[in-house]
């Protein structure tokens, strides 16, 4: 059996589970840092300054995935080529590369006109 290979069988179900995947949300945790710009400032109860971190953490989210695809979708050929990443959903065929470009490009926007309206509020 291949490495990993039970797991994305059971976890790409269908094209909605495998960009999901695609767009890699265990790696949000990381932008859960943004919270610490709450703590030392001083503003952790601060409504309006929590409401702005959570919409940037969100942002941060989308922003990270779209690049996430656009990332696999660049490399697709060498991943193929690799024990493990080639299991990826557009390495393994399970997103083509159209729909990966058109959300890549899609997660980006929104996250750029997300940004340009949380500033301005």
């Amino acid at each position: 059996m291949k490495p990993f290979s039970a797991f994305y069988q059971f976890a790409f179900a269908g094209q909605p589970t495998a960009l999901l995947v695609g767009a890699k949300p265990m790696h949000w945790t990381k932008n859960l840092l943004i919270f610490v710009a709450l703590v030392f400032s001083g503003t952790l109860l601060d409504i309006d300054a929590l409401t702005h971190c959570i919409l940037g953490f969100g942002l941060f989210c989308v922003a990270g995935s779209g690049a996430y695809i656009a990332n696999d979708l660049f490399d697709r050929e060498k991943d193929r080529l690799h024990p493990f990443k080639q299991y990826r959903p557009i390495a393994a065929g399970l997103i083509d590369p159209t729909t990966g470009l058109i959300w890549a490009v899609a997660l980006q926007a929104i996250a750029l006109a997300g940004a340009f309206l949380l500033s301005a509020a």
